[in-house]
């Protein structure tokens, strides 16, 4: 029934920001650019996460849960630093343009992880 619920709340999630996306409509095509491919990121991490996660909850270690959790959480950070960076010097897109909508992005998928995976560590 978890998995039921992550992925109808995962859907729901990238689907409003796609539709806020277009709503906003940069005229810059990088920056929507980037706004897409910071969303296909994220989704795809709070996936693997979710997925692996379930996994690992079944494991004899309960420390393999928790520094899984832990090292992904810190890869996220630095490949979303990366990548916000990558936006700014490289493609010259304007910060608050590039920076504000991901940062949004970003704390909403958290949200929508960490919801689930305090679930999935309560769960026997």
């Amino acid at each position: 029934m978890i998995r039921k619920h992550y992925y109808f709340g995962l859907f729901l999630i990238i689907f409003l920001m796609v539709v806020w996306i277009s709503y906003k409509n940069p005229k810059d095509n990088n920056l929507t650019f980037f706004l897409l491919t910071g969303l296909i990121f994220l989704s795809t991490i709070d996936f693997l996460l979710f997925e692996i996660s379930n996994y690992l909850k079944k494991s004899n270690n309960p420390y393999h849960f928790t520094r899984f959790f832990m090292a992904m959480v810190f890869g996220k950070m630095m490949l979303f630093v990366f990548f916000i960076v990558l936006g700014v010097v490289k493609y010259a897109l304007d910060k608050r343009a590039l920076i504000s909508p991901l940062l949004i992005f970003y704390i909403i998928f958290t949200i929508h992880e960490t919801y689930y995976l305090i679930l999935i560590s309560k769960r026997n």
